[in-house]
């Protein structure tokens, strides 16, 4: 099936790509063409943000976590049905894994990959014709690339517009869609992790909504709609078939989900429901219980520190928390979700609050971050969703850091980072692992099955049945 999709890249950070691929995704739904939208890379809040323009879930697509197949499978399968499939680019075009190669693992790389042509946006702010020839530049690296044309951003109006539109044209061929006016009730909020939650900002996107028709003045919508079926092309034919459903009962695993708690790879979730999960969805914020017969705990990231007091308070909840895994439900905390366990959590003000206490720490937020970028987990231990001697990869993004009130919890995991010495990470629990890092069950064949299988033996020899 052929399958009309772009990637939306800039030679750089702050270009409007953003902007564009959920002004784009939102058009697209309102034409009743299904649109389709991902992430390149592993971003988590991106994501949520071009998923709720776009109407339907939007994965990730990161070659160096997932492999080039892998990310051609869950392209193929996310975009069934769809019109159109908007992939928004991270940083820079040739931008990916530092030190694996000039293009390696960049949006650059996901295109050829996936067969898909690159839409450019370009910020003209103060730009005059020689910004054409970065745009030839980009085209000539890498000739097996293909290029849709361009968006122009801040410009200072529609003279300027056309004069960079002509001077490209006239250089590299490629025509020019139109520009992104600045409306200032389109401009994204920001946080100290990137763009605010949309959970948080749900307003934002019934303002994109309305903005459409201002946009389409200067954007040709339409045009660059059929330039992308005219480029369209069906995905290889190799991929590898669907696993079979298991055999074995399905275990509930509870899943923290809610607005301190939302950062999940989809592939992530899907991966485990395929290994035999039943994904329970609750709330550290607002519930009081963990989910009926729940077997094992997967704690994801977010933002709890906007909401010390909130999570702190709900006393019931953290106490739960405490005993189950006290009494050896599996559990697989990341970045929040260790937040979370952690004795106190000290905000951005300076004020601390009482978390469950599964891990003797106080988790302290910092203005700088404390680490950032991929990296490659080995486990040192037998340890949860990773067996001894395994190795995964993943990403951090965090600016808090662990202060122990007590002896240092015992570290299952070593960390590996491009330029830093390997470092002990990923603190045991009695049946499971707290850890910064988020992992990618992709890059760990096994890995999910290996979580379920911890539940089901823990629901065996506790004798929690599922509901």
């Amino acid at each position: 099936m052929a399958i009309a999709r772009l990637i939306i890249a800039a030679p750089a950070s702050s270009s409007g790509k953003t902007l564009l691929s959920l002004a784009l995704c939102a058009w697209a739904k309102e034409q009743g063409l299904a649109p389709a939208a991902f992430k390149a890379g592993p971003d988590f809040i991106d994501s949520q943000y071009l998923g709720l323009a776009a109407d339907r879930e939007a994965d990730n697509l990161d070659s160096w976590m997932m492999g080039e197949p892998g990310c051609q499978q869950v392209f193929e399968r996310a975009s069934a049905g769809a019109g159109l499939a908007v992939i928004e680019s991270a940083m820079g075009l040739y931008d990916g894994k530092r030190n694996a190669g000039f293009g390696s693992h960049s949006a650059a790389s996901l295109g050829l990959c996936l067969d898909a042509p690159v839409l450019l946006v370009l910020n003209a702010r103060k730009a005059g014709p020689t910004l054409a020839a970065t745009v030839l530049g980009l085209k000539a690296v890498e000739p097996r690339l293909r290029f849709l044309g361009v968006v122009l951003n801040f410009c200072s109006g529609q003279q300027h517009a056309d004069l960079l539109a002509k001077a490209i044209l006239d250089l590299t061929g490629l025509a020019s869609f139109g520009w992104l006016p600045d409306l200032p009730s389109l401009r994204l909020p920001e946080r100290h992790l990137g763009l605010t939650a949309m959970s948080e900002a749900g307003d934002w996107l019934k303002a994109l909504q309305g903005q459409l028709p201002k946009m389409a003045e200067t954007l040709r919508f339409s045009a660059i709609m059929a330039a992308a079926k005219a480029q369209a092309r069906a995905l290889p034919e190799n991929l590898a078939p669907a696993s079979a459903p298991p055999a074995l009962p399905r275990v509930r695993l509870g899943v923290a989900k809610d607005e301190a708690f939302h950062f999940y790879y989809p592939e992530n979730l899907r991966l485990l429901q395929a290994a035999g999960a039943e994904l329970v969805f609750f709330s550290p914020l607002h519930d009081a219980r963990l989910p009926q017969g729940c077997q094992g705990l997967l704690l994801g990231g977010g933002f709890p520190e906007m909401f010390g007091q909130a999570l702190s308070g709900n006393t019931c909840l953290l106490a739960e928390l405490r005993s189950a895994i006290s009494a050896g439900m599996p559990c697989w905390a990341e970045c929040g979700g260790l937040m979370l366990l952690a004795r106190e959590l000290v905000d951005l003000q300076g004020q601390a609050w009482p978390m469950a206490g599964a891990l003797n720490a106080r988790v302290k937020m910092g203005s700088k971050l404390s680490h950032f970028g991929y990296c490659q987990v080995q486990a040192l231990a037998d340890t949860l969703p990773l067996g001894a001697a395994v190795t995964a990869r993943g990403h951090e993004f965090h600016h808090s850091t662990l202060e122990w009130l007590g002896p240092e919890a015992k570290a299952g995991w070593l960390i590996k980072q491009e330029g830093k010495p390997d470092r002990p990470e990923g603190w045991l629990l009695p049946n499971g692992i707290a850890t910064y890092a988020h992992l990618h069950l992709a890059s760990c064949p096994g890995a999910a099955a290996r979580l379920v299988a911890r539940a089901r033996e823990f629901a065996q020899a506790a004798g929690v049945k599922g509901s």
